[in-house]
């Protein structure tokens, strides 16, 4: 069984991969005390991930990507000193 991102965040599943990015990326912004990045950073991966932002999550993946849990392109990851 493959699980989409649209599995993994059920009650908040976007339709689009860059709409599903968005999110993560201004929940990380905000938890990590970057509230006023979060535009600058969300701007920043949509313009990365390039077309690749309009394609639907919430269907099962041409290819398993060993990249994340949910086969996205992206993962998102902090570290603590």
């Amino acid at each position: 069984m493959v699980m989409t991102a649209g599995d993994a965040c059920a009650d908040t599943s976007p339709t689009l991969l860059g709409d599903h990015i968005d999110r993560q990326l201004r929940r990380l912004c905000r938890a990590v005390g970057l509230e006023g990045f979060q535009d600058l950073h969300a701007g920043l991966m949509r313009e990365i991930l390039g077309p690749a932002v309009t394609g639907a999550v919430d269907v099962t993946p041409a290819w398993e990507s060993q990249i994340s849990d949910d086969h996205t392109p992206v993962e998102f990851s902090i570290s603590f000193d």
